[in-house]
């Protein structure tokens, strides 16, 4: 680089043009929709995803100690947590595409359970599932996992539109991709309806002891092995299998066409390169994981176990934060998303729908934030951090205006929206490309003409930071 760049987001903040003004009427529009929309303890509803394996729910509330996930567990999930992104980035390439990650809340129709789908498109919700081994038919599918076929036939049932024909998507977990699609039609959702009430009041009557957990018979994933078991804290694995509740009331094909469309998105796409904006503000830690095997811990579990309590308030803050974004109306379209992707001035770092807004005509990049922070003083600005971060998406995307949305939970629920405007000089973008293709070249020996990482990601338990340092010493 020409000059040397301590921190990106420092860096990137040199752009501001003016001061950051506080935005009242789009707080005004955030605070009269946060004052109809409850805020959800654990404790008013379980997570759909948790009551398709309920006995292992309820042991683990019992004994959470025992379901601490392993390393290798991590390693799992890391790679069930990458080929979700994929799968999620090929279905927005999809012309009908709508959203990922988006909430469905049965407390709506009386049911208190929220589900987060992996991707939706106008007609139809695709559920994506990574296996060691692939299932090759339905009966497969409904006797290996009968908790993926309840899961997805549960979000048919609490989707507000009903879309009848929904997708399994079962992916390879050894890199390469090779997917199965089946198409789950419903075919009685009052049927499911029952189910799922059922198995709601049931796990209320478990929780209270009123009824005994086997009534759920035992873990859908009960091993030999199982600590409890060892232990004697746990006699359900003596029970029988639980079979697919719903299987009844849905219908499973296989979908060739589907595969073959999906195998082409994922192919036009080149996800090898594909960067999220995080990645390029620790773009150091990013070519340290591209080359290490500590790439294979997820983000999540990186937390340490002393802060991950902290970690899943925040997380569950922000969805909470982002309900109240969509509910004010104010995201965009899906077509007006794949015009910013197709004006992204470098297509290898990734841009979320999550990251842009409209206001009447308007479409602006857009931070939605929660922070645990208790300091009043936070309300008067955006830590120069976000204010980076908005930089380098208003940059890649070519507006002069961006705002960035916080919400408060430690500050009497507060919500602030800040507008910042930029001027851009070329250098910044060049700047941020040479970063993006020592990346892509994975060449260890560039690490020092990369940025340091934010203070906060360097300065505490980073697991690179040993190496990092080593590396950044050898090639000086």
């Amino acid at each position: 680089m020409d000059e040397k760049i301590i921190d990106l987001t420092l860096y990137m903040n040199k752009f501001i043009s003016g001061n950051v003004t506080p935005n009242a009427t789009i707080r005004g529009e955030l605070v009269k929709i946060q004052q109809i929309t409850k805020r959800y303890s654990e404790k008013d509803y379980f997570f759909l995803k948790d009551i398709c394996d309920p006995v292992k729910l309820y042991l683990s509330s019992k004994y959470p100690e025992r379901f601490e996930p392993t390393i290798d567990t991590k390693k799992i999930f890391s790679i069930g947590n990458r080929i979700h992104g994929t799968m999620g980035k090929a279905i927005e390439k999809m012309d009908d595409f709508i959203d990922t990650e988006a909430i469905l809340d049965g407390h709506l129709i009386g049911i208190p359970v929220r589900g987060r789908i992996d991707a939706e498109t106008k007609n139809a919700i695709f559920e994506f599932k990574s296996k060691n081994e692939l299932p090759v038919n339905p009966q497969e599918i409904i006797e290996r996992y009968p908790q993926d076929v309840e899961q997805l036939g549960f979000y048919s049932f609490l989707d507000p539109i009903k879309r009848k024909e929904n997708y399994l998507i079962f992916v390879s977990q050894d890199g390469k991709y090779t997917l199965r699609a089946f198409k789950l039609t419903t075919k009685s959702f009052k049927g499911i309806e029952r189910e799922l009430r059922n198995r709601v009041e049931l796990l209320k009557k478990v929780f209270s002891e009123e009824e005994h957990p086997s009534v759920f018979f035992k873990c859908r994933y009960c091993k030999d092995d199982c600590s409890l078991k060892t232990d004697s804290l746990c006699e359900l694995y003596k029970n029988k299998n639980p079979k697919c509740s719903i299987k009844d009331f849905v219908e499973i094909t296989r979908d060739e066409i589907m595969e073959k469309y999906l195998n082409e998105l994922i192919e036009l796409k080149g996800f090898e390169n594909l960067y999220s904006i995080f990645n390029i503000i620790t773009s150091r830690k990013t070519l340290n994981k591209s080359i290490n095997e500590l790439e294979l811990e997820p983000e999540e579990l990186e937390v340490d176990e002393s802060e991950k309590s902290k970690y899943m308030e925040k997380k569950k803050n922000k969805t909470y934060f982002e309900e109240i974004v969509y509910k004010a109306g104010l995201s965009i379209s899906a077509k007006e998303y794949k015009n910013i992707l197709k004006n992204n001035k470098i297509p290898e770092i990734y841009l979320k729908k999550s990251n842009f807004i409209k206001i009447g005509d308007k479409i602006y990049p857009t931070l939605i934030h929660s922070t645990p922070s208790i300091y009043s003083s936070s309300l008067r600005k955006p830590h120069s951090y976000k204010i980076g971060e908005l930089s380098i998406l208003s940059i890649l995307t070519g507006f002069a205006t961006g705002y960035i949305l916080i919400y408060y939970p430690n500050i009497s629920d507060e919500i602030r929206a800040f507008e910042v405007k930029f001027v851009f000089p070329n250098e910044p973008l060049r700047e941020i490309k040479k970063i993006v293709e020592i990346l892509k070249s994975k060449d260890i020996s560039k690490i020092n003409e990369l940025p340091e990482c934010p203070s906060f990601i360097h300065e505490n338990d980073c697991k690179f930071k040993n190496i990092c340092l080593e590396k950044e010493n050898t090639t000086k």
